[in-house]
């Protein structure tokens, strides 16, 4: 078996072989610019997109150009669209909980952006988070979407640098470089133009930050720390 250059020489590999097909379905779900750098990707890769959901008016403003529908809630989208083969629905930078009815809704996978290399980093914040522990690596991953966020098996990941004087910020935008890249990697996979390449985390390893976890001392300066535990 020949094995992805992101996984694991210990990672068990599921391969399915994917026959290439026009015109895939996909719905997407999120809120940012690598949102619609995703959308745009898809439909050079000839992807229909029968449907978005967001609240950004930058998505809302793109899917009015490309005359694609809007939906304004995820249970609205598994109601008029159930009847639609979809293939896959995707979460790109995207905060809201799937329900059980949309996770069953793609003829393959629900396929979320996650902005961490899991299965470290899991939950929110997690840039920020890499910074205030001091890793010298970070990265993202694309994985398939359960009933518990960010378990799912991986379809693809990249990993970036952190430098000294990195911030959030910067960080955040080799996260969307990475994602960029990464999402083409994977539909390839996804298109049959590459081998089904898929692996299971391994949870014995996950670290999990949640919305409401705060740093050390509420992230308060101490004028006595060394600058290098200062992370901003």
């Amino acid at each position: 078996v020949r094995m992805s250059r992101h996984c694991s020489p210990r990672t068990r590999v599921s391969i399915m072989q994917t026959p290439t097909q026009q015109s895939l379905r996909c719905v997407i779900v999120g809120d940012a610019t690598l949102t619609v750098r995703c959308c745009e990707v898809l439909q050079e890769h000839g992807w229909k997109i029968c449907g978005i959901v967001s609240s950004s008016f930058q998505l809302i403003t793109f899917a009015s150009e490309q005359s694609i529908e809007v939906f304004d809630s995820l249970s609205n989208v598994a109601l008029q669209l159930k009847d639609i083969k979809l293939d896959y629905v995707f979460s790109i930078v995207n905060f809201r909980m799937f329900t059980d009815g949309l996770l069953q809704l793609p003829h393959r996978f629900c396929i979320n952006f996650h902005d961490g290399p899991l299965p470290q980093y899991a939950g929110t914040n997690s840039t920020s988070w890499a910074l205030i522990r001091g890793e010298q690596f970070h990265g993202v991953t694309w994985h398939q979407m359960e009933k518990e966020a960010d378990v799912g098996d991986v379809f693809e990941s990249e990993r970036v640098s952190i430098k000294p004087s990195e911030t959030a910020y910067s960080l955040n935008m080799k996260c969307f470089e990475a994602g960029l890249s990464s999402f083409e990697r994977m539909l390839q996979m996804l298109e049959g133009k590459r081998p089904w390449l898929v692996h299971k985390q391994d949870l014995t390893h996950r670290t999990y930050f949640a919305f409401n976890q705060s740093p050390p001392a509420h992230a308060l300066l101490d004028p006595c720390a060394h600058s290098s535990t200062t992370y901003i």
